[in-house]
């Protein structure tokens, strides 16, 4: 089972992310950060799950995406 390697960059942004809703919510907080990173592991193993970007520039061009299926506010972008 391959798990996500996940940049610093996106590991702060996660951090943000679940330090916003922990102002309101620090249960759902953790809710929402394992969502992302259990989307994250599973893209690891189906890479071709996300969606390319249409018409991105040549450095993006192997960048996918997907929607975090319960929080559809969430986008994740990864290199398979």
């Amino acid at each position: 089972m391959s798990s996500a390697l996940v940049s610093k960059r996106a590991q702060r942004d996660l951090e943000r992310i679940k330090e916003y809703i922990a102002k309101a919510d620090p249960e759902a907080a953790e809710t929402v950060r394992s969502a992302i990173l259990d989307i994250a592991d599973l893209l690891a193993q189906t890479v071709e799950a996300g969606s390319p970007i249409i018409n991105a520039p040549e450095r993006f061009k192997d960048v996918r995406w997907f929607v975090v299926p319960r929080f559809r506010n969430y986008l994740i972008f990864y290199r398979p």
